[in-house]
């Protein structure tokens, strides 16, 4: 049975992986990091301005209400219909920050959600490598939890792959 941990005003988007959620106050840039990703990076929608946490089977799953399912707001254009997937297992939250307040070094951060240690970024949506650095946090930090030594190993497979 599904449980309904939260809904946020953010952005999910997803691998065959998991997903991300992006989470930012409003114009923080969470539409237009999410549409990089899915443009450049092989990412799916799963949910703009609205993002649903159910804790179902033992898993936090990132899902979008109804009314909205497959639409994603993109200023100067409008609403844009996408490819999107129902649901994502959460593997990793993106808080986009100002670019002053986006660490150099990050400390190994969670966010604890049910039980469930999801790793946890601050980044800014508007610096020109975002979406790259979401898409490497994701392939190494979101699947496999901050390293030990700090660094992220990228010698066996840095590319996500594309659907």
């Amino acid at each position: 049975m599904a449980t309904d941990i939260a809904s946020h005003f953010a952005s999910a988007v997803s691998w065959p992986e998991g997903g991300v959620l992006l989470r930012g106050a409003s114009g923080s840039g969470k539409s237009d990091l999410a549409l990089h990703l899915i443009r450049r990076h092989g990412a799916r929608l799963v949910a703009d301005d609205r993002v649903q946490i159910d804790h179902v089977d033992e898993q936090l799953y990132l899902s979008c209400p109804k009314a909205i399912i497959g639409l994603i707001e993109v200023r100067g254009l409008g609403l844009l219909k996408l490819p999107h997937d129902v649901k994502a297992v959460l593997k990793l939250i993106v808080e986009i920050v100002p670019i002053e307040d986006m660490p150099r070094l990050p400390e190994p951060n969670y966010e604890m959600i049910e039980g469930h240690s999801i790793p946890k970024l601050r980044l800014s949506a508007f610096d020109v490598s975002a979406g790259e650095r979401i898409a490497l946090a994701f392939q190494t930090i979101g699947l496999n939890g901050f390293p030990e030594d700090g660094i992220l190993d990228l010698t066996h497979n840095s590319e996500i792959k594309n659907k």
